[in-house]
């Protein structure tokens, strides 16, 4: 199985469920920004829904 199999469905997420199709922003730093703002955004979502189901053990 290859590195890009794993990354693939996260990918998939990110554009149809949250609706990511392109950058906003111009430039190397804030494309940057914005991608990191995109996987913080997928991370917290993820998070949010691990500890809905249980598999996860409440935060604080």
């Amino acid at each position: 199985m290859g590195s890009n199999t794993l990354l693939e469905p996260v990918f998939g997420i990110v554009k149809s469920a949250m609706g990511f199709r392109q950058f906003l922003m111009h430039g190397a730093d804030k494309v940057s920004m914005e991608w990191s703002l995109v996987w913080l955004a997928y991370n917290l979502r993820r998070l949010h829904t691990l500890q809905s189901v249980g598999e996860l053990a409440p935060i604080g």
